[in-house]
Order: C-alpha cells, then sequence, then structure tokens
C-alpha cells in the first residue's frame, strides 16, 4: 500500500507539473501570436523570457508538492513497523475445503510447515467435537491416521534435499590391488543402483496410487451433502491422502536424485577403471606379501575341506537315524551349505591371490634389465621360469571359466536350502520357540551373505583372468607363445559365443527369448531332421536287403518315425527355448482360433494324411483311379498331398482331404490282380460256342492274362440280344503289370479277337435297318388270305452306318 501511494503521489507531482507547463506554453504562444510578425530583433529578446518563466513556474510546483511526497513517505516508513500475522488456516474448513488449500498449508520451510500443521490437528479437534456416534468414530480413525503420517512428512522435509556425490580420488599410476579395488567399487555401485532403481519404481508406483486414491476422495467429497456429518469424514480422508502424497513425493525426488547420482558416480567410475587398466604397474615388493597370502588362504581352504567332510558325515548319520527330528535335519543341512559356501570363498580367494602372484612373476621377469649381468645360466633358468609361467597362466585362463561355472550352479542350490530355511517359522509344532530353526535361520542369513560375497569374488576373477590373457598376448615371444596365443583366443571366442548367448531378444510370455535359446532351437530342430533322414535311410536300406524296399508298410513305418521325430525335435527346441508348456491349454487355445481362420485346410490335409497311413486303405505303389480321367500309381503320401504318377508319366498332386471325403477307386488295395471286361459283339446266325472258343483263345494269346490259376480262369458271358448283333463280354484276370495299364490291355484283347475272328470266319456285325414302304403305291383290291398265301416274303433291306 505504501509502495502503492508513493507512486501515485509521483504521477500526480509528474502530472501537475506537465500540466501547467503546458498550460503555460499555450497562453505564451496566445498572448504573443501577433508577436510572431514582429521583427526577428524583437522575437530574439522575447523567446528567453518566455523559456525562464516557464521553468520558475515548474520549480514553484515541485516544491510545493514535497510536503504531500514527505507525509506519504512517514506513511510509508510506519506502515512497514506493523507486523500483521498472516493465519493461511483462518478460513479452513473441513466442509468446504477449497482446491489451494494445500498450497497455503504447505512450505519447504520445516518450522513454518509443522507449526501449519500443528495448526491444522487444532482445528481437526476442535471440528471432532460437533460430531456423534458412528461419524465421530471414522473421523477420530481418519484424524489418527492423519497424525501418524505428519512426523514422516516433517522427516522426510529435514532430510538434506541435495545429494552431495562422492569424488573418486585421481592417481597418475595403479596398482593391481587398486584395479581390482575399483571393480569392486564399480560391483557395489552397480548393485546399490539397481536397488535405487527398485526402490523408485515401487515409490512412484505408490505415488500413482496415492494419487488415484486422492482423486477419489475429491470425488466423493464433492458428491456428500455438505451439511452431512459424512462431509466432514471425507474431508478428513481428503487430507490424510494429500498429506501422504506429499511425503511420497518427496521420497521419490530423492530416490531419483540419489539414482542420477549413482548413474553418474558409475560412470565416473568406468572411466578411471579404463584409465587405470592402461596404467597399472607391477610392484615385485608384493609378491612375498602374496605368497603369505596364498599359503595362508590354502590353509584355511583345508580346513574348510575337512570340516566339510565332517558335517557331511553327520548329516548322513543324522539322515540314518528314525529318531532324529527335521529341525536337527534342517540344522544340520544349513551347517553344511554354510561351510560349503565359506570353502568355495576360499577357493575363490585362493585363485585369486595366485593370478595376482602369477601377474607380477610375469610382469616382473618381462621388465627389462639395464645393463644386464647375469650370467648364461641365470638367464636359462629364467627363461625356463618365464615359460613354466606362461604355461600356468595359460592353465588358468582355460579352467576358470570351469571353476566360475560349477561355484554358479552350487550357488543356487544354497540359496535354495537358505531360503527355504529362512521361510520355516521359530514356533514348532508344540507351539514353542524352536532354538534349532532360530539357530537355522541366523545361519541362512549368513549363507545369504556368503553368496553375495562369492558374486563380488567372481567379477574379480573374471576381470583378473582379462589382465592374465593380455600379459599373455603381449609380453610372449617364441614357440610357446604362438600355443599360448592359439589357445587364448580360442577361449576368448568361446566366452564371447557364450556372452552373445546370453543377450536378449524379446519376451515371450513370463519367459524370455534370447540367442543363445533361439540357436538352441535350431540346432535341436537340424538334429532332429538328421536323425530322421538316418533313420528312414536305414529302414529303406533293411527294406531292401529283404526285398521290400517298395512295400507301402515300410513307407508308412518311415513317414510315421519322421513325424514322430521332428514333433519330439520340435517341443525339446521350445524348452530350450524357455517356453513354460504347463500354460500349454492356453497355447493350445490360441492354437486352436488359428486353425479356425487361416490353417483349417491345412490341418485337415496333414489330418487325412495321417489317417491315410495308419488306415492304410491307400499306400504307395497303388494303382488308382479318382475319376475317368485320373488314373494312375501313388509315388508319394506327404504331410498335405499325395503325388500319382499317371501312365503318361505325369504327376498329380491330388491334396489328402479329396482322397477321404471323395470317391476312391484303388484297383490293387487288396490283390496286386484284377479282371477286366472286354465287350464285343458277333452277327445273328454265328454258333455261340465258336464264338467262345475263338474268344479264350485270344485271350489265351495276351500276355497280359492270368493263366493257369484255378478259379481264375478266362471266360465268356453272353450278355444280349442287340440290335445287330449278339453281344459277348470276355473276361479275363490281369496279372500286375496288366493291372496298371488298362487302356494298353483293353486294345490288345481287341486285337487279338479281331485276329481269331478272321481266323474262324466270325462276322463282326454292323447295324440293320427294317424298311416299310406304306405310302407312294397304287394298292390292289385283293382277298387278305389270298394275298397272304401268294405273297412272297419280304427281303430285309440293308442300311450302311451313317
Amino acid at each position: 500500500m505504501v509502495l502503492w501511494l508513493s507512486s501515485y503521489n509521483a504521477e500526480r507531482a509528474y502530472f501537475t507539473l506537465k500540466t501547467a507547463v503546458h498550460d503555460l506554453f499555450r497562453g505564451s504562444l496566445t498572448l504573443h501570436r501577433p508577436l510572431m510578425t514582429t521583427d526577428r530583433q524583437t522575437l530574439r529578446q522575447l523567446i528567453p523570457r518566455l523559456f525562464l518563466g516557464s521553468w520558475l513556474l515548474c520549480l514553484i510546483a515541485l516544491i510545493s508538492s514535497l510536503p504531500l511526497s514527505a507525509q506519504l513517505l512517514d506513511t510509508e516508513t510506519s506502515a512497514e513497523t506493523i507486523d500483521v500475522p498472516v493465519d493461511p488456516l483462518a478460513s479452513f474448513d473441513l466442509t468446504n475445503l477449497s482446491s489451494d488449500w494445500w498450497q497455503k498449508i504447505y512450505s519447504d520451510d520445516t518450522a513454518t510447515l509443522e507449526a501449519h500443521l500443528k495448526r491444522l490437528q487444532e482445528r481437526i479437534a476442535e471440528r471432532l467435537v460437533s460430531l456423534q456416534d458412528t461419524a465421530l468414530v471414522d473421523a477420530t480413525e481418519v484424524a489418527g491416521r492423519i497424525g501418524d503420517v505428519i512426523p514422516s512428512l516433517l522427516t522426510r522435509l529435514r532430510s538434506p534435499q541435495t545429494l552431495v556425490e562422492d569424488s573418486i580420488p585421481a592417481q597418475d599410476e595403479y596398482s593391481l590391488g587398486d584395479y581390482l579395488d575399483l571393480l569392486r567399487l564399480q560391483d557395489e555401485v552397480t548393485r546399490d543402483n539397481s536397488l535405487s532403481r527398485a526402490e523408485l519404481e515401487q515409490a512412484q508406483r505408490e505415488r500413482r496410487r496415492q494419487l488415484t486414491s486422492l482423486a477419489q476422495a475429491q470425488s466423493s467429497y464433492r458428491d456428500t451433502d455438505r451439511a452431512s456429518a459424512a462431509r466432514i469424514v471425507m474431508g478428513l480422508t481428503q487430507v490424510e491422502h494429500r498429506i501422504r502424497l506429499q511425503s511420497q513425493q518427496l521420497y521419490e525426488n530423492r530416490l531419483s536424485q540419489r539414482l542420477n547420482l549413482g548413474e553418474q558416480r558409475l560412470i565416473n567410475v568406468q572411466d578411471t577403471i579404463k584409465f587405470s587398466r592402461e596404467h597399472i604397474n607391477a610392484n615385485p615388493d608384493e609378491i612375498s606379501e602374496l605368497e603369505t597370502s596364498l599359503q595362508k588362504f590354502m590353509a584355511e581352504q583345508d580346513k574348510h575341506s575337512k570340516r566339510q567332510n565332517d558335517q557331511q558325515q553327520a548329516l548322513l548319520d543324522l539322515l540314518g537315524k528314525d529318531s532324529a527330528s527335521s529341525d536337527q535335519r534342517t540344522l544340520a543341512r544349513i551347517r553344511l551349505t554354510l561351510t560349503n559356501s565359506e570353502e568355495a570363498i576360499t577357493r575363490l580367494e585362493v585363485a585369486r591371490t595366485r593370478g595376482q602372484l602369477l601377474w607380477q612373476q610375469l610382469n616382473a621377469l618381462n621388465t627389462p634389465i639395464e645393463n644386464d649381468e647375469r650370467t648364461d645360466d641365470e638367464k636359462i633358468n629364467a627363461e625356463t621360469t618365464r615359460k613354466a609361467l606362461i604355461n600356468e597362466v595359460t592353465s588358468i585362463i582355460t579352467h576358470w571359466p570351469d571353476m566360475i561355472d560349477s561355484v554358479e550352479d552350487e550357488v543356487r542350490g544354497w540359496q535354495d536350502v537358505a531360503e527355504a530355511t529362512i521361510l520355516l517359522p521359530t514356533v514348532d509344532v508344540k507351539g514353542q520357540i524352536s532354538k534349532q530353526r532360530v539357530e537355522a535361520r541366523g545361519l541362512a542369513q549368513e549363507v545369504i551373505s556368503n553368496i553375495t560375497t562369492l558374486s563380488r569374488s567372481q567379477t574379480t576373477l573374471q576381470a583378473l583372468r582379462e589382465l592374465l590373457a593380455q600379459v599373455l598376448t603381449n609380453n610372449t615371444e617364441g614357440e610357446v607363445s604362438w600355443m599360448a596365443k592359439l589357445r587364448l583366443w580360442a577361449i576368448e571366442a568361446g566366452n564371447w559365443v557364450e556372452n552373445s548367448a546370453d543377450r536378449e531378444l524379446f519376451p515371450v510370455g513370463d519367459s524370455v527369448v534370447t540367442v543363445g535359446g533361439l540357436m538352441k532351437l535350431i540346432i535341436i530342430i537340424m538334429v532332429g531332421y538328421l536323425i530322421s533322414r538316418l533313420v528312414r535311410y536305414l529302414t529303406t536300406r533293411m527294406g531292401r536287403k529283404r526285398h521290400i524296399a517298395h512295400s507301402s508298410a515300410l513307407y508308412t513305418f518311415g513317414r510315421i518315425l519322421h513325424y514322430l521325430i521332428m514333433t519330439m525335435a520340435i517341443f525339446f527346441g521350445l524348452s530350450a527355448l524357455g517356453l513354460d508348456f504347463s500354460n500349454f491349454a492356453i497355447i493350445a487355445g490360441a492354437l486352436s482360433v488359428g486353425i479356425g481362420f487361416g490353417l483349417q485346410s491345412i490341418v485337415n490335409n496333414f489330418v487325412s494324411g495321417l489317417i491315410i497311413l495308419f488306415e492304410r486303405s491307400l499306400s504307395v505303389g497303388d494303382y488308382v483311379e479318382l475319376n475317368a480321367d485320373i488314373r494312375g500309381t501313388v509315388k508319394e503320401i506327404n504331410t498335405r498331398s499325395t503325388i500319382i504318377n499317371t501312365n503318361d508319366n505325369y504327376d498329380i498332386v491330388v491334396p489328402n482331404s479329396d482322397l477321404i471325403t471323395n470317391v476312391l477307386i484303388n484297383w490293387t488295395l487288396r490283390e496286386p490282380v484284377a479282371r477286366v471286361r472286354v465287350p464285343f459283339g458277333v452277327a445273328y446266325g454265328t454258333d455261340p460256342e465258336l464264338v467262345k472258343k475263338a474268344a479264350l483263345e485270344a485271350a489265351d494269346s495276351v500276355d497280359f492274362t492270368l493263366k493257369h490259376y484255378v478259379g481264375r480262369e478266362p471266360d465268356v458271358w453272353m450278355t444280349g440280344f442287340g440290335a445287330s448283333s449278339l453281344d459277348f463280354e470276355l473276361l479275363c484276370w490281369l496279372s500286375r503289370n496288366g493291372v496298371r495299364r488298362p487302356n494298353r490291355v483293353r486294345s490288345a484283347y481287341l486285337y487279338a479277337l479281331d485276329k481269331k475272328f478272321r481266323e474262324h470266319g466270325i462276322e463282326v456285325p454292323f447295324p440293320q435297318r427294317d424298311l416299310n414302304l406304306r405310302s407312294g403305291f397304287p394298292v390292289a383290291s385283293v382277298d387278305p388270305v389270298q394275298s397272304n398265301q401268294s405273297a412272297p416274303p419280304e427281303k430285309p433291306t440293308s442300311e450302311s452306318p451313317t
């Protein structure tokens, strides 16, 4: 207000001066306008006087405004000395919460916020006095929760909001121990970042849940009657969720800041590791210390090995006793697990110390010596020692991955045992606290801690192995070097393949498909296909030896084996891929939908092919007839279709479903022989017995006729009296070759019949017609009886066929 008055005073004084000057200037121009026409000398004397008068008037107006300005300044000074207290909760009402009520209360200053929240609780307590019965109980419960969440909010606000990054001291040179310490630090920072990321994700989910709860509380608050007691309860609920949301936001901000600092610290550590690896210097003075440490760790490993044997024997004794309780067995098992984990830690420490010692020794031997005064024997011994170290380093590089993998396999079992032990209740069946279970749970916690230590040790061994490989590659010469480098390259290639195999491609349900899993799937399917080919080849070879290579049963057996082997290969491949077949019903349901929409015909043909193979209504080598135009031999029965080779040597691909649903004539289903019928006709007046004799002779002259087979001799049937001929049929049983050539067989029999008919003088008739002419001739009146007696018989008139 004081500032506004001051600005208003200044504006008023300025406006007064401007008006006075403007009026004076206008008046001067008005008074002296007639003088504008005077001479220049008069104007030169008049203008300075006019400006001087204007400045004097401005000065008088400014002096007259000074008392008012002083009064306003005194008013401003007195206003600044007055301290007017502001109460943000003066208008706070649970039945009419404004949208910005929390912004009025909240403050980044802890003392101010604490005072406001204390005042808020007082106002809530005053409002609860007016409630009764159920509303009072509900409101008191919500108010109690508000009192519980306020200390958490104040605690999170008091914690420093700005975290300080831990700096890593820079060095010009690093020792091997410094490098390994940096690797351990990298492992710790990575693990801390993973935990921070998980906590941040959990905090974000909790904040979103609190935000949803606050929105629901606000919606319910708006829908509740303002005059009801339930509105007060809903208002308290809204206050509770708002305070919780603010506390959660502070917690989330701190976690996010901590994660950002952790990621930045990880980058710094990685940069330092990269620099330190290029500036590692060997220290020969550490060799004796490392030898002492190696001896100590080896002694501890022997001690743990003895304890392992003793505890393993004790566990076996307990398992063999029926009187031993389950708690005793659990305690003995977790003791053995703890000893195994301690022995594994010692084992890795022995490997790490030996690796460090070899690295120091190899670098010490490869360090050039100025003014080398060693004798030839000393140089030879040094070279022999260097080669021995190279061989030992090569052995370490070769065997360490197997050792690390074996430890990882052991760790999985130990972790299962430890987790199962931790989940055991401390109270036994009788309701009493079991000391053995309490002790077992404590030992299980130690096992979990040892597993974490083993993980760090494995990381250290991997890094040390890389350093040894680098030393082996860069500092060796001669034939031993090439052998070592070759083995090293092979090992590194194997490690690269192993690491690449763990790369994730895409998720499938709860499983993740990796490069290695996909390669396993392809390899397993290829191996299954090769096995199927081998089995079918051996089956065919066996059939050739027994002269059944083209047997339909052998073919069916081979196809079924192929389907079984490929199905098993696909299932094994999908299992290696990591897919869970416990939800096979869901997969089958999805597959059924796919079959119903897009794969119906394919599956129909596949199932039809299986039916054909199992039912054996159609086999490879059968001569079949689908219609008058499709006849041929079955060559292949595949998953979708069947291939039929016709006598004209072209292949017809027929879907298997057509062979199941349509009528199919299989000429060789039961027996390889079949009967053919050849119809023919002879002229009226021919002796039927002569016809039969000639036809049988014709049948006997054809090579396709099945001869000397009792019950299946050729025969001739007289089938009817035709319009121009006596109709006969020649019935002949055909051999296997004749069955598969129906058109050729029919042609052969017709040739033979024509030949025999010519030999026996049998006439093959042509069509004959009787013509009766009843018009165009004069008719005489004669006696019918006499006419019939005297009229000659009418001769038939022949017509050539058209």
